[in-house]
């Protein structure tokens, strides 16, 4: 019987600490995942590595996450990922502007794992 291969979920965030907890988290539930401290990183790491999702920080240096989701949706390697913006920023444009330029979901930071794991459940 073949089992289908865990998702690929791409951490992106410029806190190491914020990627190891989230790499913990996903891991320990069967997800693989791969991790980028910057955007341009990001965007490389995508095209190689073809993640089913994205946990994208906005407030990324080199390129922001506003600019690395646009990138990946753009791109024929990297458009099937679901894009999620993991991010403090709270007001209502900022949130409008991640899901304008091709985030699939938001989540403010801090963020609830339950909620994550929901949402992985039902994209991944």
């Amino acid at each position: 019987m073949s089992r289908t291969p865990p998702p690929t979920v791409l951490i992106v965030d410029d806190f190491a600490d914020a990627r190891a907890l989230l790499r913990t988290l996903l891991e320990a539930r069967g997800y693989h995942t791969v991790e980028a401290s910057d955007g341009q990183e990001a965007i490389a790491l995508a095209r190689d590595v073809r993640p089913r999702v994205v946990l994208l920080d906005l407030g990324l240096p080199v390129l922001s996450g506003w600019e690395v989701a646009r990138v990946l949706r753009e791109d024929p390697a990297t458009s099937h990922a679901c894009i999620v913006a993991c991010t403090a920023y709270s007001r209502p444009s900022e949130l409008e502007h991640a899901r304008e330029a091709g985030c699939a979901h938001v989540l403010t930071k801090p963020i609830d794992f339950d909620a994550l794991l929901e949402l992985l459940a039902s994209i991944a």
